[in-house]
């Protein structure tokens, strides 16, 4: 087919490269809901030491008052219950 693959050459083809990056958002919002009382005191202590005008200060604040919202904790969760039941079992 189009897609045969030459040994000789120095690239590969990524297999599954949209289930793969799906795998990694997936691990990375089981770890947001798992820690999610953890980031939540990271950007506050970010906000903290941070002046106003940084952009560290902002971004975390953006943060902080995003991870106030039940509804995206919410659908974080209904992510990574997706995900840990549905989409990472059919990687082993």
């Amino acid at each position: 087919m189009w897609m045969e693959t030459n040994t000789c050459s120095k690239y590969t083809i990524m297999p599954a490269p949209v289930l793969t990056r799906w795998w990694y958002v997936g691990c990375a919002v089981c770890n947001v809901v798992e820690h999610y009382d953890k980031w939540m005191l990271v950007a506050k202590e970010v906000i903290n030491l941070n002046i106003t005008d940084k952009a560290a200060n902002k971004i975390a604040s953006w943060l902080w008052s995003l991870m106030q919202e039940p509804v995206l904790h919410f659908q974080l969760t209904f992510i990574a219950n997706y995900c840990t039941y549905f989409l990472f079992p059919h990687f082993k």
